[in-house]
């Protein structure tokens, strides 16, 4: 279970990085920070862990959770989106 994790914050970490416009973003919250996102789904797998394994489990996809939501927050405030185009389009004019 701890290679879903893995796999799941290097699969999130790409897509954010590549997320280059408000759209991208939209879509990345979507898939991985949505209601019936990624991170859910891995919140979800916690019933099928073993006992003795379920807090250290927990505690992974909790930070992985918590850093997916302050990266896509810092990125979100570094990538334009439409009404911030629209705004640096009629100061330019």
């Amino acid at each position: 279970m701890p290679d879903a994790i893995d796999e799941l914050a290097a699969t999130a970490r790409v897509a954010l990085r590549e997320a280059s416009d408000a759209a991208g973003l939209e879509a990345f919250r979507v898939r991985f920070l949505g209601s019936k996102g990624a991170v859910r789904g891995l919140m979800a797998q916690i019933k099928s862990v073993p006992n003795d394994q379920k807090k250290a489990f927990g505690q992974r996809a909790n930070a992985l959770r918590a850093e997916l939501y302050a990266a896509f927050a810092a990125r979100q405030a570094n990538v334009p989106g439409p009404a911030a185009a629209a705004a640096s389009g009629a100061a330019a004019a």
